[in-house]
Parts: C-alpha cells; structure tokens; sequence
C-alpha cells in the first residue's frame, strides 16, 4: 500500500490549508473546497514543474480551482471519537 501526506496533496489559498489543519488538530468536522493533486513530485524535475504550476488556477482537465492548482474538489471529514474521547480515525469524503 502506498502512503502519502494527506496535507501535501491539499492546494488552495492558504488560508483555507490553516483551516484545515486547524480542524484536524482540534477534532472537528469540516467540508472544503480544495484543489487534490494526484502526483506528489519525488524528483527535482518534478518540484520544478510543480513551482512553475503553483498559481495558475486550473489543471489539464481545465477545472478551475480558485489557484494552486490541483483538481476541484469538495471534501468533509468527520473524525471518528473513542471511548477515550479522543480521535481514532477521520472518516473522509472527496466529491
């Protein structure tokens, strides 16, 4: 199984990508409008053309994300309480 970070995958403005983490950090459930990026750059080459992407507000499919590139996409998440109270796992919709 292959296993990325969940925030690096996330393009947006930034303060939506704060929002976000400040959610999951707090336990709260939350819906976004986010741009999902597919492919995580691994080389330099592939960090370069991502740098040179950064901004332009649309992808090959020509969705517009609002900047930052990414497909549009909405998510919800909704944590998932133990009996301790505390987040086991969040539960994640991307539509």
């Amino acid at each position: 199984m292959v296993q990325s970070k969940f925030m690096a995958r996330i393009r947006g403005p930034a303060h939506v990508r704060a929002s976000i983490l400040e959610a999951m950090t707090s336990g709260e459930s939350f819906t976004a409008k986010i741009g999902w990026i597919t492919h995580i750059p691994t080389s330099a080459a592939d960090r370069e053309l991502d740098i040179e992407k950064e901004g332009e507000g649309d992808d090959s499919s020509g969705e517009d994300t609002g900047g930052g590139g990414g497909k549009a996409r909405t998510l919800h998440c909704t944590p998932m309480v133990g009996k301790d109270g505390g987040v086991g796992v969040w539960m994640v919709v991307f539509v």
